[in-house]
């Protein structure tokens, strides 16, 4: 895994230099090695930077800005093609020959063959820029589901391209005007939706999707190669459940050995819930050595989860690595998340995240984690919970349902003719059916369940409100479950999952790999009938069955703690300091994004021990603020 730059610049303003201090930006994802190609013409002006974190081919041979022999396509590349050495060897077979053992070669290769249509060859994680001389196109390629990040900025005369944005800061022509769209999309869901950015400039590559630049006319357009939507659309009715275990069970094995092509040591992470359970299991069974397995614990009961990890992985017999981290530990972090995460994110997760991927570098370079179990195989609480409020809705008769005027006005009239307790509960029952009813489908409303503040509030608080589109398309052609698992798969998983494990991990030169985000697990599963993955209240239940292959059950029962830190208690405590600075009148003027009235009343309120997922969204924004806008 690495980090890429570069540029290619019409105005011809651009210099190595700039390549250099752009890349050198990234150094925390590859330190292992650099690489810088400058050139120009009469036309423009090319950069291709490349830090290196050495996982295959360890020698000079794997280094970037990787030619092809003619030297009339040129790749950098940050990611993993486990399947490299398929890919090869079909490449071989049509007279190739290879210099090197490294991925990036198979990848340029396969790309001068095919084209863009070589994609979908590649299992994997990958952000590629591509470079074609012959037909003067500049390509910018993301893996299907989102793993590895890839931005880009055009202003119609340089485009520049980085692995984070951090790197755009140091080129004269990138312009760091505020998207108040996205900061509205951070404030309300403690990340920026649809692969944006915090910086109207800026746009993130879309999982599954490619950006080509014509070097000629200067042209620049995005095209989708892969989308999850045709698999969740094409329910498998006829599965048979007994079948689609086994099925399970050999893609997830062929997807765990892929991502153990290494040449450098390579661990787990371990929590004890059912996601890395399963591939761990997975692994030592189908590994010729002992893994290593890293779990952190914490002295607090309620988010402790490390001895039913140390029990797992006595049972499997891993080498088992745990730290029981101090709350300091945890909150030596904080102030490092604005360097961390170079773009506004509030996931209190990334905290924990940072600490057992910093413990995990200690000893490994690689690290499978057992992420995207939730969104894959339908895991989460609120899926239930969204399901079972829609549940209420829907049973409404149309009469109610549909919500018009007289007939509330006629049923808060009722309620409040009613005295004393009778009354009350009938208002309450009245203001949870006003609640469900403005809701058009069960995609908007868990949308609704998960926000922080609601287009009144932010109209408020900003001082210019636009609207955010918070949805991506809905499958409607399938159950409820499915919309909602869906809906997730393309916002929730990329835009919060992956950014925050990607930074973690990257911060401290530590390649993650997700197994369970293959994407052939995702098509299998989106295709598979719902009650295949919640049955009988079992969630994940599919996923559980093939579990049990490996496992006792009752080593991983038990309802899932997940990396939570107690930030209620923190914000009162240890970092009231910062609560009050960032949010103090002289701070919220200086960055001018917020209103300083409401501001002042969120304030007030926290003074009172009222504390929130407010209040902690606009201290790190301001955090983040102070680090990058000045």
């Amino acid at each position: 895994m690495c980090g890429i730059a570069g540029f290619i610049d019409f105005s011809h303003n651009s210099s190595k230099e700039q390549l250099v201090k752009m890349t050198n930006t990234l150094t925390h994802r590859g330190p292992d090695a650099s690489g810088y190609e400058y050139a120009q013409n009469e036309i423009y002006q090319l950069g291709l930077g490349h830090r290196r974190l050495s996982i295959l081919d360890l020698s000079k041979n794997g280094h970037q800005p990787m030619y092809s022999t003619d030297g009339q396509y040129a790749i950098v590349y940050n990611g993993e093609v486990y399947n490299f050495s398929e890919i090869r060897s079909w490449l071989q077979a049509k007279g190739y020959q290879f210099k090197s053992n490294s991925d990036t070669e198979v990848i340029l290769y396969a790309l001068i063959e095919e084209g863009t249509k070589a994609i979908d060859r590649f299992i994997g994680m990958f952000a590629i820029a591509f470079v074609d001389n012959v037909k003067q196109e500049l390509f910018l390629i993301r893996d299907k589901v989102g793993v590895k990040p890839l931005f880009y900025s055009w202003d119609g005369k340089t485009l520049l391209f980085a692995s984070e944005t951090r790197a755009f800061h140091n080129h004269p022509s990138f312009k760091k005007s505020l998207n108040l769209r996205s900061i509205a999309s951070y404030l309300d869901f403690d990340y920026i939706k649809g692969g944006g950015s915090v910086f109207e400039s800026v746009n993130s590559v879309k999982p599954g999707h490619y950006v080509k630049l014509d070097l000629t006319s200067k042209d620049i357009n995005e095209y989708e190669y892969w989308s999850i939507d045709g698999f969740f659309q094409e329910e498998n009715q006829s599965a048979d459940l007994t079948k689609a275990i086994d099925d399970l069970d050999d893609l997830l094995v062929d997807a765990c050995k892929l991502r153990m092509v290494s040449d450098v040591p390579v661990g787990v992470f371990l929590s004890g819930g059912l996601d890395s359970t399963t591939v761990a299991a997975i692994l030592q069974k189908h590994h010729s050595s002992t893994i290593s397995t890293f779990t952190i614990g914490f002295d607090e009961k309620e988010f402790n989860e490390a001895e039913k990890a140390k029990a797992i992985a006595k049972y499997l017999g891993t080498d088992h690595h745990e730290l029981y981290c101090s709350e300091n530990e945890l909150l030596d972090i904080f102030p490092r998340l604005p360097e961390i995460y170079d773009e506004p994110f509030a996931d209190k997760s990334a905290i924990p995240t940072t600490l057992v991927s910093e413990f995990a570098r200690k000893h490994v370079t690689v690290a499978l984690s057992a992420d995207g179990g939730d969104e894959v195989f339908a895991g989460y609480n609120k899926y239930s919970n969204v399901l079972d409020s829609y549940a209420q809705l829907v049973g409404q008769s149309e009469f109610f349902r549909r919500g018009k005027k007289g007939t509330y006005k006629l049923l808060h009239a009722l309620a409040s003719s009613l005295s004393g307790l009778q009354s009350k509960v009938a208002l309450k029952a009245f203001s949870e059916l006003k609640y469900l009813n403005q809701f058009p489908d069960v995609v908007e409303m868990m949308i609704s369940s998960t926000r922080n503040f609601g287009k009144r509030d932010l109209e408020k608080l900003l001082s210019t409100y636009k609207e955010i589109h918070a949805r991506n398309n809905v499958i409607l052609n399938r159950d409820h479950l499915t919309q909602i698992q869906a809906y997730d798969y393309k916002d929730y998983l990329p835009d919060d999952i992956l950014i925050k494990l990607d930074r973690a991990a990257m911060s401290v030169s530590l390649e993650g790999r997700e197994p369970l985000l293959d994407h052939r697990i995702a098509e299998f599963s989106a295709r598979l009938p719902s009650d295949f993955k919640i049955r009988n209240g079992v969630k994940k239940y599919i996923l559980a069955e093939v579990n049990a292959k490996y496992i006792p059950r009752n080593l991983t029962e038990g309802p899932k703690k997940g990396f939570a830190i107690p930030k209620k208690k923190w914000m009162q405590t240890h970092l009231k300091d910062h609560v009050m600075t960032y949010l103090s009148d002289d701070e919220i003027k200086d960055s001018g994004v917020f209103d300083l009235n409401y501001v002042r009343g969120l304030r007030k309120q926290y003074e009172k021990g009222y504390s929130n997922n407010r209040v902690w969204n606009i201290m790190l924004f301001q955090m983040w603020h102070e680090r990058w806008m000045k």
